[in-house]
């Protein structure tokens, strides 16, 4: 290899697929960084960026050379590195790089509280996204004004019906519904799983707080185990890290934000605007289904 880069961090599910030696291959590439499917269930991000998930490896330099390579490129991992010999780049992960996504660091603040936060994000993704994804959806769930028309109003009853359906703890009917909005959209996370994503990482990563009468842990199962049938390997990857309360540092922020008021709002709007085209706006109607059951 002419280059070596090193991984700065490696989520932990990241670095775990990394065992056994093993071929992989390009799935996606975009100027935020590299999407690799290793095996049958597992995509991993190599994050041109700083952000940190259970499933990115940020690089500790731009390794140039990666950003000309295409989809289907193969990929070697072996002995700590994942090797691109398209690139003739090898990228080393040592152990001592591995992230965990730390527990909420604030209690949790009173629920009207916690609905003013919501109610803000939801006014400056709404507007800044302006229909985008399911960006719309945001204000008629919350009561507030409505400026753009959402593009699938069946999605008008779908989400309140979910919505019931967690208020009464009636986990056969939130997770039938769930499941219709599994691969709902187009891309390699149709805005259908970033609702179900932002969903699932708060009831867990807030529990009991956001839904104390209900079986979390079955409806974790038949959400998983839908997703690996009905979606993209990569959205169900990242429904499976929300089952277990864990995301994306960004949406974690945006979460942990709404709840606590800490980190401020102010500096999470742009973090979560910057989660994808529309996952963030998407991930957050899910975090306000959770939050308002």
């Amino acid at each position: 290899m002419k280059n070596i880069a090193f991984a700065k961090n490696i989520g932990r599910l990241a670095y775990e697929s990394l065992t056994p030696d093993q071929d992989a291959f390009l799935i996606g590439v975009t100027s935020r960084g590299l999407f690799v499917r290793i095996g049958d269930s597992r995509v991993i991000f190599l994050s041109f960026e700083t952000y940190r998930s259970p499933l990115t490896l940020t690089l500790t330099e731009d390794a140039a050379e990666l950003r000309s390579l295409e989809h289907g490129a193969p990929v070697r991992i072996t002995s700590g590195q994942l090797i691109f010999p398209d690139a003739g780049v090898a990228v080393t992960v040592h152990p001592n790089a591995v992230w965990q996504q730390p527990p909420p660091s604030s209690p949790a603040r009173p629920v009207a509280e916690q609905l003013d936060n919501l109610r803000f994000f939801a006014t400056q993704v709404a507007f800044a996204k302006n229909g985008q994804g399911f960006s719309a959806l945001l204000p008629p769930l919350l009561g507030l004004p409505t400026a753009t028309a959402p593009g699938d109003d069946s999605l008008l009853t779908t989400l309140p019906g979910l919505r019931q359906a967690l208020k009464n703890a009636d986990l056969p009917a939130s997770a039938e519904t769930v499941g219709k909005l599994l691969g709902m959209g187009s891309g390699l996370t149709p805005s259908g799983d970033d609702v179900v994503v932002g969903l699932l990482l708060a009831l867990n990563r807030w529990r009991p707080a956001l839904w104390p009468g209900g079986d979390l842990e079955r409806l974790n199962a038949l959400v998983v185990e839908a997703a690996y049938r009905a979606t993209t390997t990569l959205s169900a990857n990242l429904i499976e890290c929300a089952a277990q309360g864990e995301s994306d540092e960004r949406l974690v922020m945006t979460l942990d934000s709404v709840v606590t008021g800490h980190p401020p709002a102010g500096e999470c709007v742009p973090l979560l605007l910057g989660w994808g085209n529309s996952s963030g706006a998407d991930a957050l109607v899910g975090m306000a289904l959770a939050l308002t059951a």
